[in-house]
Parts: structure tokens; sequence; C-alpha cells
């Protein structure tokens, strides 16, 4: 009996430790007060909780402490509220977790009435990596955007498209830099899957790649399979009219 009642008297102190208000500001940017504090407990070791003239929280920005860091990898975490609703969330991660997930930090996006992510922003550790964009509807993936702002050559933009069920690929569209594009004369490529495999292929060329090449704008790429043979893949090039041009060399032009 002693020593429970040893281990109540010795646990209170830390209950009541367990949020500490370090400070208020009045009159912040949503007309309300900013409270500063620290919450070991939840391994905040310093945060600020932005609120409305009325008490609302409409905004959160933590910081976790070292312990908490290491064992979640997350460093800080800034959320946005509406209506007492999470409406954004942004997650600054470790640098022994960028190292080990090369993730920076991430922003998610919740539709205000019924919470459900929208959108997951996600930037990636090294200059060439870019960022990717993740759309959702009714909790199935619908879009992943990936952006190269850094690239001078090359793609500068993915974009995949998905099918109901938020796994199968439906389209993939590649948009190039304007150096390969004045280089190569692609200005962006579109596949289209079908049950797993490239179905169709559509490049679009510049219109200086075009005065070259007898006016062809676009080549379409038909896919064919067949279970025994190799059948050749069907080329044709358009022009800006649609109709076809005969080009001597296709694959100097994308395959």
């Amino acid at each position: 009996m002693r020593l429970f009642l040893f281990l109540i008297l010795t646990l209170i102190p830390l209950q009541l430790l367990a949020y500490n208000e370090l400070g208020k500001e009045e009159n912040n940017e949503f007309g309300g007060n900013t409270v500063t504090f620290q919450d070991p407990g939840k391994g905040i070791f310093r945060g600020t909780n932005h609120f409305d003239s009325g008490g609302t929280l409409m905004r959160s920005d933590w910081f976790y402490s070292e312990e908490y860091s290491l064992s979640r990898g997350i460093r800080r975490r800034v959320a946005d509220y509406l209506f007492e609703v999470k409406t954004k969330e942004a997650i600054h991660y470790t640098p022994k977790y960028q190292a080990l997930r090369r993730i920076s930090h991430q922003v998610d996006t919740f539709e205000q009435a019924t919470g459900g992510m929208i959108k997951r922003e996600t930037h990636f550790v090294g200059k060439g990596a870019g960022y990717s964009v993740t759309h959702f509807f009714a909790g199935k993936r619908t879009k992943l955007e990936w952006f190269y702002p850094h690239n001078k050559e090359g793609l500068s933009q993915k974009i995949i498209q998905y099918e109901d069920n938020g796994r199968t690929i439906k389209q993939v569209e590649n948009i190039f830099t304007k150096r390969s594009q004045n280089k190569e004369g692609i200005i962006r490529s579109i596949y289209y899957d079908r049950e797993g495999k490239k179905h169709r292929r559509e490049w679009y060329y510049t219109t200086t790649f075009a005065k070259a090449n007898k006016g062809a704008v676009k080549k379409l790429v038909e896919y064919n399979y067949h279970p025994s043979q190799k059948i050749p893949n069907q080329v044709n090039f358009l022009d800006a009219e649609g109709k076809r041009v005969e080009l001597e060399r296709h694959a100097e032009v994308g395959e």
C-alpha cells in the first residue's frame, strides 16, 4: 500500500508538468492569442498554437524533442485549421530520416467537410530529385505528378493518371524541358496503358522539328502483342491536319 501511494505521489508532478505554458502573445494574425508551450508527454519541445478572437485553433507549429525526433523521424509539424478541422499539415523530417527515406518534408491537404486527404506534396532530398504531388478522391489515388524544377535537359514534369482502384496506371505523360525541346524537338509524349501493357504512345514535336521533317508535328505508335510471335509496332507521323507523313528514320525522334 505504501509503495502504491508513493507511486501516485511521484506521478502527480509529472502529469502536471506534461503541459507547460511558456508565454502568450495577444492580437496575432488571426485576431486572437498565440500560446507558446512545452508538452513532454507528446514529445513537443517547443510549440505554438495560434487562436482566433473566439479561441478557435487556427494554426499549430510544433518542434519535437530530440528523443521524439530520433524515434519518429519527425523534427517539426505545422498544421492549419478551419472550423476546428485540419485542412493542411506539413511534416519536416530529421536528417537521419532524410538520409534513409530520401524525403525532406511533405505537405498534406485535407477536404474541409470530411477531413479526408485530397493531396500530398512530397519533397525529396537532392537537387535533381524534385518533388511529387499525389491527388486523391474518396481515399483512392487518382493522379501523381512529378516535378523536376532543376532539370536543364530531359523531363520537367511527369503526370501519371490512375484507374478507379488507385493502383492501375491509365496513362503517363512526359513533358520535356525547353532545352530538350530545342535540342531533340520533342515537347511531350503520352502513352496509354491497357491491362498493364502499353497500348498507344503519342509524341508531339516543335514547329522547328516540323519544318525540318515534312511538317510532322506528331508521332503515333500502336503497340502490337501476340502470344507466340513478335509483331512490329505500327508507327505513323502526322502533320497538323492529321495527314500521314513519311519519314525515313523513326528511331531518332523517340520510340
